[in-house]
């Protein structure tokens, strides 16, 4: 596996977007990009969780003959983390191609403030029809 050009992209992938996760919190305008240790703790158990699973499912499923399974597997992760790692770079106001910088603010659901999960289906189609209330600070002392 330590020729596998595949797991190197991944491997890479990976400890990219963990640095930009760290660094982002240093250049971020908007304070709900701002540093926190808890979702900094989350984020790498999810990342260290990830990577031993498919560590682990990678050489099994090629071992098996499902090597286009594996490598499709491995192929998915790694384009979530480039969304990632590109959500990253956009919430520190670095430049980003017009396309990109389109792309994800026009598309990705999940950096909105008023983003719920729970009114989107597995295939990410709208669902819900729900009003999620924001409670804002001025109401609360009314």
């Amino acid at each position: 596996m330590i020729d596998d050009q595949l797991m190197w992209a991944f491997t890479l992938a990976i400890i990219f977007d963990l640095i930009t996760g760290t660094v982002k919190p240093y250049f971020a305008k908007d304070t709900a990009h701002k540093t926190n240790s808890t979702t900094g703790r989350r984020g790498l158990i999810k990342n260290a969780v990830i990577y031993i699973a498919v560590a682990t499912l990678y050489p099994y499923l090629n071992a098996i003959g499902a090597g286009a399974m594996a490598n499709t597997v491995v192929i998915g992760f790694i384009y979530q983390y480039l969304i990632s790692i590109a959500e990253n770079w956009q919430a520190m106001g670095w430049w980003l191609p017009n396309w990109l910088d389109d792309f994800l603010s026009r598309n990705l659901a999940k950096s909105q403030l008023d983003f719920n999960p729970s009114q989107y289906d597995i295939f990410g189609k709208f669902v819900g029809t729900r009003k999620v209330k924001l409670i804002r600070k001025d109401e609360d002392d009314e």
